[in-house]
């Protein structure tokens, strides 16, 4: 291995946005170069009251398979069912577009229950966080 002896190397718990920035558009341009990232397509579901959004969930498809990356009811409207109606729409428009699977991943201080008993099984579990919390990586088969 060659050594570049004009490169400097750095450890940061701070990083500057800018070099963060730099970084992600450098793994953008190559993801680009490598994959047809161009059919990747946004989903979100909203739930609104008077306008406000009060919850929603957010996420993409591609190919056949759809990842949710974000599911949020507002705290003064839980356990009114939002939640799996918000799951319900975007699992729907999911299928409807080809996908066969969602992929999602949880904390176990979130909300890994709600998946399962919606029939997400946890392909993957990482430990070792503060206080016990897992990591859970889930999928779903949507069937026809």
């Amino acid at each position: 291995m060659t050594e570049d002896l004009d490169l400097t190397w750095e450890v940061t718990e701070d990083p500057d946005p800018e070099s963060s920035k730099k970084v992600d558009e450098g793994l953008h341009s190559f993801n680009l170069g490598s994959a047809p990232l161009s059919e990747s397509k946004s989903m979100a579901c909203f739930v609104r009251k008077e306008g406000q959004i009060i919850g929603g969930a957010v996420g993409r498809r591609w190919g056949k398979g759809a990842e949710l990356q974000q599911i949020w009811v507002h705290a003064d409207h839980r356990g009114r069912g939002h939640g799996g109606r918000l799951m319900d729409m975007f699992e729907g428009h999911a299928r409807e577009s080809g996908c066969e699977w969602v992929l999602l991943d949880t904390y176990s201080f979130q909300a890994p229950d709600f998946y399962r008993r919606r029939r997400y099984e946890t392909v993957a579990t990482f430990t070792g966080f503060p206080d016990g919390i897992e990591r859970y990586y889930m999928m779903k088969q949507l069937g026809a």
